[in-house]
């Protein structure tokens, strides 16, 4: 690229409604939290810095303070870029507001991306600009967590890169975007454990390229994310004595999944002090690896022995997610304690339509009416990966990539059901909206011509 058309396309962008659009949007919450009105803390931002401090001071990756005896938990609890990320700004400004400067920068330079990719698989550029931008206006999570100290949208956008990369490679069938492909899946890993198994359709795909081109070096790509995940977990294990790559695995099974399933049992004061049986029974193990080998095995039997239950909930959960209105997130960024700690919607799968009485008489009116339209904005959107999904007429690749991130997710998060743990395939669904917006006008046209003739 010369210096002349790089000076061009950077002054498309300042030109451009959308992309001031998104930079209002960042703004105002970033504005926020520099105003004190909104809070960049959550109970594990402090796991994050702690890391970067560990880092520069002993080059050790520990999310907690490294007072003596080390908690081996804490050795493995969050994968370490995050943290170096955090830790090399803090190299030039010890600075929150930085970090989430950062933050916002990259959100804004994703969607950007987002959009022009759209418009080169034919996207109607005008739709395509409003429908992401009404949609995200909808979503405050995105702005949330993008002003708080988690790694969710680093992963968020380096999993989009990846997508990006893929979409690409259809379109050209250069080899080295299965390569950066996999470059971004690995550091999506490195952020957050979630795509710790997603190496496996990586590795299908990449085979089934290698029977398609005969070329071996896409076989060698696929093999960074597994390698980067055996290294990691090599390395807990020389600090832990237990090969794994995540210690929030044992913290997922006995918070989501073993209450989960005895609170549906025994409500929710049975389901805390099975929780807090559970934990007091690892904690007599000494040992990191029995401790772990101990949850997991009790957390399974529980699972094996009430397989429907674990389905209807696991089924429940991710229809939370995906249409929560992040009640929790918000609440958090806001520094605002609800009367009712319950959301909506897990109210309702206690209560029934009870719930929705209950909320509209506990919620201020303006509150009530805007946790409606995420959730309206959120069904839509569900609605329109659905109906992308099931077009069999065009984008079977892409169809392919977003139904095997939706099913992935869903196995990945179980019975945890926040509207962040979205932010991973968000882009993706958002990547359905204009396809099925454009839908829907050409039938509402159709319908008008029927009416006039």
């Amino acid at each position: 690229m010369t210096t002349d058309s790089l000076v061009l396309k950077v002054q498309s962008i300042f030109k451009s409604q959308f992309f001031w659009g998104l930079v209002s949007l960042h703004l105002v919450y970033f504005l926020l939290v520099v105003a004190g009105v909104a809070s960049w803390y959550t109970p594990d931002s402090m796991e994050f810095i702690y890391v970067a401090k560990n880092l520069k001071k002993s080059g050790l990756v520990y999310s907690g303070a490294m007072f003596s005896p080390l908690q081996p938990e804490l050795y493995s609890l969050r994968p370490p870029l995050y943290g170096i990320v955090i830790g090399a700004i803090f190299t030039f400004t010890h600075s929150i507001l930085a970090v989430l400067f950062v933050q916002n920068l990259l959100c804004i330079g994703m969607w950007w991306y987002l959009a022009k990719l759209l418009e080169s698989v034919g996207g109607n550029p005008r739709i395509t600009k409003l429908a992401l931008f009404i949609a995200l206006v909808f979503f405050p999570s995105q702005f949330v967590l993008a002003n708080q100290i988690m790694a969710d949208v680093w992963m968020e956008f380096f999993f989009f890169a990846a997508f990006y990369q893929f979409v690409r490679f259809v379109q050209t069938n250069e080899t080295r975007r299965i390569l950066l492909l996999n470059v971004f899946l690995a550091l999506g890993l490195l952020c957050k454990p979630t795509l710790l198994f997603f190496w496996i359709p990586s590795m299908l795909f990449s085979l089934s390229l290698f029977v398609k081109l005969g070329q071996k070096r896409v076989l060698m790509y696929a093999l960074i994310v597994p390698i980067v995940a055996f290294g990691w977990s090599w390395r807990n294990q020389v600090h832990t004595g237990y090969f794994h790559y995540s210690s929030i695995t044992n913290q997922a099974m006995i918070e989501a999944n073993v209450q989960g399933i005895y609170t549906a049992i025994l409500g929710i004061e049975g389901g805390e002090l099975m929780h807090d049986s559970l934990k007091a029974e690892a904690s007599q193990y000494s040992n990191f690896k029995e401790k772990s080998d101990f949850i997991s095995r009790k957390g399974n039997k529980l699972i094996f022995e009430n397989i429907p239950l674990y389905l209807k909930l696991f089924a429940r959960s991710n229809m939370n997610m995906f249409l929560t209105a992040g009640r929790f997130e918000m609440n958090m960024f806001f520094k605002y304690t609800p009367a009712n700690k319950v959301g909506l919607l897990e109210g309702m799968t206690q209560k029934g339509w009870g719930a929705v009485k209950m909320y509209a008489s506990q919620l201020p009116i303006g509150q009530y009416l805007l946790l409606g339209f995420i959730f309206a904005s959120n069904l839509f959107l569900l609605v329109s990966t659905i109906n992308f999904l099931a077009d069999k007429n065009q984008y079977a690749y892409y169809r392919l990539f977003i139904l095997v991130s939706l099913l992935y997710l869903c196995a990945a998060t179980g019975l945890f059901s926040f509207a962040r743990f979205k932010l991973m395939v968000y882009p993706l669904m958002m990547f359905t909206l204009p396809f099925f917006i454009e839908k829907i006008l050409k039938w509402s046209e159709q319908k008008r011509v029927r009416l006039k003739i």
